[in-house]
């Protein structure tokens, strides 16, 4: 199976709107469908919880849909 390393930016692309969404979507389908094997790097967490802290100090998600994203991209590392 060929393993892909995704960085927190491609997994929040996973979540949020953004260039390139699609694609980075793409990849995630291919892992939940066994064709790919996704490797995260060791700060990935932290870079999601950051990247999840600062779309909620900017109000563009509320307290609730970010514990909901956290707990969707914590499943799919």
């Amino acid at each position: 199976m060929k393993k892909v390393v995704v960085d927190a930016s491609i997994s929040l692309k996973w979540v949020f709107e953004e260039n390139d969404s699609e694609e980075a979507r793409r990849i995630l389908q291919m892992s939940q469908d066994g064709r790919l094997w996704l490797l995260a790097p060791s700060l990935w967490e932290y870079e999601i919880v950051s990247a999840l802290a600062t779309a909620l100090r900017r109000k563009i998600v509320t307290l609730a849909k970010s514990r909901r994203l956290l707990k969707l991209l914590m499943q799919a590392k």
